[in-house]
């Protein structure tokens, strides 16, 4: 909601069903799609017309979603197989894991009382240091934040074959460690230890 509103000050905003449909307004400029539920060769499709037009796609999801059961306790769920099935072809791929840092903060989750600003290790904060959006056009200014992200493996040789390039924009720092989604509630302070990675996409 607030993306659409934002956007909508530089131009009109139509709300599509593209997973049903794989279908999009013939004169939108951008496409933005926020965890797709269901992924066809038609929607790949659709998608590569659309970029080969030189418009734009922004694609954003994650491979679990994340229960807040209330300040301390959490427990996640899969998203299926639809991001998996959306990134392969770009030569991309999803972790499973839940992806932790020490560099997190915290972040205003849905809790059954209401929202409400909650601390925790998946909760990523992404400081300049460990980003590069020299690519882009336009210089973003400020933090980013990730809350239950899973991080995302390049494999060159695909995106190569697909016809893209693959830029790492953003990555944990050097302090990042995996855990497992857990399936049923678990404490927050909990996941204090776990697999030591190095820095994620």
């Amino acid at each position: 909601t607030q993306l659409g509103g934002h956007l909508a000050q530089h131009g009109p905003v139509i709300d599509v069903d593209f997973d049903r449909g794989a279908l999009l307004p013939p004169d939108a400029d951008l496409f933005v799609w926020i965890q797709p539920e269901r992924v066809t060769a038609a929607h790949i499709a659709r998608l590569q017309a659309f970029l080969a037009s030189g418009r734009s796609v922004v694609l954003a999801g994650s491979p679990h979603r994340l229960i807040y059961d209330d300040e301390h306790h959490f427990h996640g769920t899969s998203t299926g197989p639809a991001w998996a099935d959306l990134l392969r072809p770009f030569g991309l791929q999803p972790t499973p894991d839940l992806l932790l840092d020490r560099n997190s903060g915290p972040a205003i989750v849905s809790l059954p009382d209401g929202p409400r600003p909650i601390q925790a290790p998946f909760h990523l904060r992404n400081l300049p240091a460990f980003r590069d959006f020299r690519p882009l056009p336009v210089q973003a200014r400020g933090g980013l934040a990730f809350a239950g992200a899973g991080a995302l493996q390049i494999d060159p040789s695909r995106v190569q074959a697909a016809g893209w390039q693959a830029h790492v924009a953003a990555t944990t720092t050097q302090f990042a460690w995996v855990h497992d989604v857990p399936e049923t509630a678990t404490t927050i302070e909990s996941l204090g230890e776990g697999l030591p990675v190095p820095k994620q996409n």
